[in-house]
């Protein structure tokens, strides 16, 4: 998993399942419970806020060999959110 790599830093802690998902998809041992709705619920929410498209994800994922790749490609390619402003009290 790309979790402790990727995910936190990026903020898009969705995206280890998700790559996850793809790579049991394209080796054929994706659940059937997951196949229809891979790319679509919280993927999907995930990819909104990442502004990617699934195909492009499975595209991704299926032209890297490691779990780094896939995550340096995330973090040269999807939006990041907008940086949070710290509470009041620390910002005086």
């Amino acid at each position: 998993m790309i979790f402790g790599i990727c995910a936190s830093p990026v903020r898009l802690p969705r995206s280890p399942r998700y790559v996850d998902k793809i790579r049991l998809h394209l080796a054929g041992q994706l659940h059937s419970d997951y196949t229809d709705n891979l790319g679509k619920g919280f993927d999907g929410m995930w990819l909104k806020a990442a502004g990617v498209t699934h195909d492009k994800m499975v595209e991704v994922v299926k032209n890297c060999i490691t779990d780094g790749e896939v995550c340096d490609w995330i973090r040269q390619n999807v939006k990041r959110p907008p940086p949070k402003k710290p509470p009041i009290a620390t910002r005086c």
